[in-house]
C-alpha cells in the first residue's frame, strides 16, 4: 500500500519573515543573519547564536508560487497521506506557525519543530517516519541545499519513492522505488520564481 508523506519547510519556503539569527563572533562582532543566510553560514570557533526572534513569526510574507503548490497538496485529502511542516525552529513557534497557516490557507496541519538547525536532524526525522510508520512515498521541499542533501544521502538507497525539491537551485532529487536514482533539472515556475513574492 502506498503511504504518502508531504513535507514542507516553513522559513523561506512557504513564508519569508523578518526574524533574524543573531550571530556573535569571538571578536565581539554582532551580525544579523536571515534564515537563508544562516542556512549557508559555516560556523567558526567561538561563534554563538541567538534564535530568540524565531519564537514567534515576525511579519510573514507569503511566497506565492510555493504557497500555491502547498495549498494544492494539502487540499488533496488525507487518504493514505499525511502533511507536515518541518522546521528547525523551537517548539515555542508551533502555535504561531499553525495560526499563520490557518489564516492564509484555512487548514490545520501538523507542525514539527525540531529545535535543531543541523541538516541531519530533518533527515533523521524523515528516516524515522519511513522506518517506523511505513511511509513509502516522500515529497520534501526546503530552501536549504544542506537539508536536501542530508536527506538525499540518508534515504537514497531505500526502496521507496521520493522527490526532494531544493528551492535554492532549480534541482530535484527523485527516485521511483528500485529504479535508478536520477538528478534532473526542473523548470517549475510556481516553485522557483520567488521574484513575484508579495506581502498579503
Amino acid at each position: 500500500m502506498i503511504k504518502k508523506l508531504r513535507i514542507f519547510d516553513f522559513d523561506d519556503t512557504i513564508f519569508e519573515t523578518e526574524g533574524k539569527v543573531i550571530l556573535k563572533k569571538s571578536n565581539g562582532e554582532v551580525v544579523e543573519l536571515t534564515p537563508a543566510e544562516y542556512a549557508l553560514y559555516e560556523p567558526e570557533t567561538g561563534d554563538s547564536f541567538d534564535f530568540s526572534q524565531f519564537a514567534k513569526v515576525i511579519n510573514p510574507t507569503l511566497i506565492r508560487p510555493v504557497a500555491k503548490r502547498f495549498y494544492k497538496i494539502v487540499s488533496a485529502g488525507t487518504d493514505n497521506r499525511s502533511y507536515v511542516i518541518l522546521t528547525a525552529r523551537g517548539v515555542e513557534a508551533i502555535p504561531h506557525i499553525k495560526e499563520i497557516i490557518r489564516k492564509y490557507f484555512n487548514v490545520d496541519i501538523e507542525v514539527v519543530a525540531l529545535g535543531d538547525g543541523n541538516p541531519q536532524a530533518k533527515a533523521d526525522w524523515i528516516l524515522n517516519k519511513i522506518n517506523n510508520e511505513g511511509y513509502n512515498d516522500i515529497f520534501f521541499v526546503d530552501d536549504s541545499s544542506k537539508n536536501i542533501m542530508a536527506t538525499y544521502r540518508t534515504i537514497k538507497d531505500l526502496p521507496i519513492k521520493y522527490k526532494l525539491v531544493d528551492l535554492s537551485t532549480p534541482r530535484k532529487y527523485e527516485a521511483d522505488n528500485i529504479k535508478q536514482i536520477k538528478l534532473k533539472e526542473i523548470f517549475m515556475k510556481y516553485i522557483y520564481n520567488k521574484g513575484i513574492n508579495k506581502k498579503l
